[in-house]
């Protein structure tokens, strides 16, 4: 069979299914109802709203101080991989003996899914450090300020819904800078088949749709055996 054939329609299912993903976990996010992903939202603003006492503070600020690290530290991972990447990237299409077309296809996926993760965390650790600073702001001071509506008239904030929707952002690009750590292993296969490029695809999409994240977040426990 053709390679350019086999190659184009092993990164169409790529895409496919990553397309397909994106979807599902965009619907779930706003479903706690019917997804696991989506019941992890209320989980996170009752975690919120406990951290959002004075007294309770120090446990969010050490929380988060684990998750700026964690975040940092995969942030700090890409940004190397890149570098060579970028550094290296003539040498890499002449590594294989593989179609120069085809590697630089292969090369520049690589690419923006590690560039895509990137500034997913980043964004996310943007967020993670405002939400440091609300939960140490007095609520009184955040419900004196003064916003924009989006009907061009003044409001005023509410200090709670405000630290959930950055904490809530916060994990959400988290979880879509993992995710495309995720997708990245099958890319990483593509270089070696183009098979194995689909099959990890599948698998890793099938994985994260009917367990990971779009999973019905109380199923029914089966009775024990007698």
């Amino acid at each position: 069979m053709n390679p350019d054939l086999v190659n184009g329609a092993a990164l169409a299912v790529f895409i496919g299914c990553v397309a397909l993903y994106a979807a599902v976990l965009h619907r779930s996010l706003r479903d706690p109802a019917t997804a696991k992903r989506g019941l992890l939202n209320l989980l996170y603003r009752a975690w919120v709203k406990r951290v959002s006492h004075m007294e309770d503070t120090i446990v969010g600020v050490q929380s988060m101080r684990n998750l700026i690290m964690s975040t940092t530290f995969l942030s700090s991972a890409i940004l190397v991989l890149l570098g060579l990447l970028v550094r290296n990237f003539e040498d890499w299409i002449d590594l294989t003996g593989a179609p120069a077309h085809v590697m630089e296809i292969k090369l520049l996926l690589l690419f923006g899914v590690l560039v895509f993760a990137l500034m997913m965390f980043l964004l996310s650790l943007r967020h993670m450090v405002r939400f440091t600073i609300l939960i140490g702001v007095p609520p009184e001071d955040i419900e004196q300020t003064s916003c924009r509506l989006e009907n061009g008239e003044k409001g005023e904030l509410e200090h709670q819904p405000l630290r959930q929707k950055v904490f809530e952002r916060a994990m959400h690009r988290f979880t879509f800078g993992i995710r495309a750590i995720y997708y990245l292993l099958a890319v990483i296969l593509w270089f070696l088949n183009p098979y194995a490029f689909v099959g990890a695809t599948l698998v890793i999409t099938a994985l994260l749709i009917f367990y990971q994240d779009v999973k019905t977040p109380c199923p029914e426990e089966e009775e024990a055996p007698i």
